[in-house]
């Protein structure tokens, strides 16, 4: 069983990673569905989905789902996911607002990365091109 998160910035290939993994009949969780909430309450709802389907095989990504992690390893015992594939490179020119996102995950993911290796999970960089 593998459980995945695949996080990034905007237009990082996120989605289109994911739903590779959709093609092949493992459970896809497209975070872009909750964009209208607020951050708080769209990486509350990254938890939940993580706790309800953590016996099932699946993906998760999205941008918010980096910051769902965080929340996670700070409430909840043991590994979040199996594995977290980091998408990097922008395939896109992105807007202003876009590169605050990118440089927002990638600051919440320095904080949590150490963690989840100590938990067990295997981080995937991408590689470059």
């Amino acid at each position: 069983m593998h459980r995945v998160a695949i996080i990034g910035g905007p237009r990082t290939g996120k989605t289109t990673k994911a739903r590779v993994s959709a093609c092949a009949g493992v459970e896809v969780c497209e975070t872009d569905a909750w964009k209208g909430m607020a951050w708080s309450a769209q990486s509350e709802r990254v938890v939940a989905w993580l706790v309800a389907h953590r016996e099932d095989a699946f993906v998760i990504e999205g941008c918010m789902v980096v910051r769902g992690l965080r929340k996670y390893l700070r409430g909840h015992p043991g590994k979040p996911v199996d594995v977290v594939q980091v998408c990097e490179t922008p395939r896109e020119v992105l807007s202003r607002g876009q590169r605050r996102m990118q440089r927002g995950v990638e600051t919440v993911f320095r904080e949590i990365a150490e963690e989840l290796l100590s938990r067990g999970v295997r981080i995937e960089r991408e590689e470059s091109a």
